[in-house]
């Protein structure tokens, strides 16, 4: 395989790309750290990281543009470029967001580099840190490719599709139901959407962390609780609500009005379980916006029922699928104009905060290079705008949620607050 053409998502993830080209990291990517239990030597990493040598002429690969019709597509290398692997010593109590932001804050090598490790000695103990690049991995796809690393299996090349330059009468059918959805969320354009960041402006400074864990214990007694409110396989509006809830306490305290919308774009994997295996690289999600008035907060029931009704409309109006297919009408436009025009989607907004969650982890084993897993967690870089996200991924039936934002769009006080609303949620007393 030579090139991979862009679908529809891949083109959003290029505009959200260009966002971070003013930020410390320069791109949109994100790390996935692996918490383990033992010592893993500089030269054992070394040797299993060849593991992904038959990737290497993707892993190089860069962005290019068929010159007759000019449908975007990934170009790969001939020649391989090692995947960069460092080392550093740190405390056995060091904090892995910490570390995490460290890393992801840096730049790739150049533009042919989309992935880097990094392995912090933490005493008898490792903490592996995997910074991807979102041009070429999603996060469901990340956990696919180091399943198939750990498992010292053969990466498949990913489908070379066509250019997709047929069928235009389905293409403008779902671009039109996309623009029919996107004016009803923003009533016409009269709905004010709650920002962190200064409307006109976006906020450029380097990304940090602040991670909560939710034992398996507190993790499975609140989905229980969800399902018991809003029925079976609606973990995901139960965070959503959950979210909502935490979101509108900073809002009311930044001036916000009770008739000031909250919007949460939320990003939802598509992959089914048969095409997991042949959908680790490229983007595989759409984007599902949720959103309410901020005076909902003080009805939990109904944000609860609201964001399962949302949820609901958008699987049965096919938004998901229809966004991809209209994004491919927009590929011909200059990824500048297509970034100015998808950062103000919503009413001239981009949302009030990101919202992302892995209910089933592509990656099942409980040890990787022979040591035994403590923990996996995701941790995104967010791009200007918005500029804060919350991003939960499920591991060992624990929950891992991360609090990614830019610095100087949030302050500690808030951070804690939102923290702590977040944590009394998972709090077997209280519930929820």
């Amino acid at each position: 395989m030579s090139k991979y053409y862009f679908n529809g998502i891949d083109w959003i993830v290029q505009a959200l790309n260009r966002q971070c080209r003013k930020t410390p990291s320069r791109n949109n990517g994100f790390v996935i750290a692996l918490e383990l239990e033992g010592a893993i030597s500089e030269n054992e990493l070394q040797k299993f990281m060849e593991r992904a040598d038959d990737a290497a002429k993707l892993l190089t690969g860069k962005t290019a543009r068929q010159k007759f019709h000019l449908a975007p597509y990934w170009k790969c290398s001939a020649r391989k470029l090692s995947i960069n692997v460092e080392f550093r010593k740190g405390s056995p109590d060091e904090d892995a967001s910490l570390a995490a932001a460290d890393f992801a804050n840096r730049p790739f090598r150049g533009k042919r580099e989309h992935l880097s490790v990094r392995l912090v000695s933490r005493g008898k103990d490792s903490l592996l840190l995997f910074k991807f690049d979102h041009l070429l991995f999603d996060g469901g796809g990340a956990e696919l490719f180091l399943a198939a690393l750990n498992d010292a299996a053969q990466f498949r090349e990913p489908d070379c599709f066509s250019p997709q330059l047929s069928d235009w009468r389905d293409k403008f059918e779902s671009g039109r139901n996309v623009n029919r959805f996107l004016r009803y969320i923003n009533a016409e354009g009269k709905r004010k959407f709650f920002t962190f960041h200064p409307e006109q402006s976006a906020i450029s400074t380097a990304n940090r962390f602040r991670t909560l864990h939710i034992p398996a214990a507190q993790a499975k007694a609140f989905f229980a609780a969800g399902e018991e409110k809003l029925g079976p396989f609606m973990d995901t509006p139960f965070l959503l609500a959950l979210v909502f809830g935490a979101l509108a306490e900073p809002a009311t305290g930044r001036g916000a009005q009770d008739n000031d919308f909250i919007l949460l774009p939320a990003t939802i994997d598509l992959r089914s379980r048969r095409e997991h295996r042949n959908r680790i690289f490229f983007n595989h999600w759409s984007l599902a916006p949720f959103n309410l008035p901020i005076a909902a907060a003080s009805h939990p029931d109904l944000v609860m029922q609201a964001m399962r009704e949302q949820f609901i409309e958008l699987v049965k109006s096919k938004f998901l699928t229809n966004l991809d297919k209209a994004n491919l009408l927009m590929r011909i436009i200059p990824l500048p104009l297509f970034t100015k025009m998808s950062s103000k989607i919503f009413a001239g907004a981009s949302g009030s905060c990101s919202f992302a969650f892995l209910p089933e982890s592509g990656f099942k084993a409980k040890t990787f290079a022979g040591r035994k897993i403590r923990n996996l967690l995701h941790l995104p870089l967010i791009p200007p705008k918005p500029g804060i996200g919350i991003f939960i991924n499920r591991y060992n039936e624990a929950l891992n949620i991360v609090i990614s934002f830019r610095e100087e769009i949030i302050s500690e006080a808030e951070l804690e607050n939102l923290l702590e609303t977040l944590r009394k949620a998972f709090e077997p007393v209280s519930g929820i």
